[in-house]
Order: C-alpha cells, then sequence, then structure tokens
C-alpha cells in the first residue's frame, strides 16, 4: 500500500466440504492468492497460490502459508525493493 510500484498480492478464503473415506462430512478450509507484478516490470504473468491444509473453517492457516510464499517470491524477483516514483 505504501509503494505503488510493489507487487500486488491479493487472496480469498473460503472452504468446502467433502465426504471422508467413512462417508463422514468434512469441511476443509483454504486460501488462494494472485500475485500480480508491478506495472513497471517485464514480466506480465501473474501468479496464483491455492494451499489447502485441511480441517476446519476460515483459511487463516492456508492464508499464512500462501502469504509466506508470496513474500519470498515477490522477494526474489525484487519487486519488494523498488523504490516509490
Amino acid at each position: 500500500v505504501d509503494n505503488p510500484r510493489r507487487a500486488r498480492i491479493l487472496g480469498k478464503t473460503g472452504s468446502s466440504q467433502r465426504l471422508d473415506r467413512w462417508g463422514v462430512l468434512r469441511t476443509d478450509a483454504w486460501f488462494a492468492g494472485v500475485i500480480q507484478p508491478p506495472p513497471d516490470s517485464l514480466e506480465s504473468s501473474v501468479v496464483a497460490v491455492c494451499v489447502l491444509p485441511g480441517g476446519g473453517l476460515g483459511g487463516r492457516h492456508a492464508a499464512e502459508v500462501v502469504d509466506s510464499i508470496s513474500r519470498r517470491l515477490a522477494r526474489s524477483r525484487g519487486w519488494e525493493q523498488r523504490a516509490s516514483p
């Protein structure tokens, strides 16, 4: 937010229902994230990451995993170090 030339990282939590091997309904939390390169980057493709750790609602743990992956990717590509204009 404080640097308009930084990659944008967007995401959404969710949950899905499935039957386990015993036929019991289970709920899995998930989080999907998208990393959009900065406007001045030579790379134009977005990167999508989805984590489905299982069990529970809300996707907090999955969101933390996607956040970590996204930040490492942005840092490795130099997107976080860009100076603001």
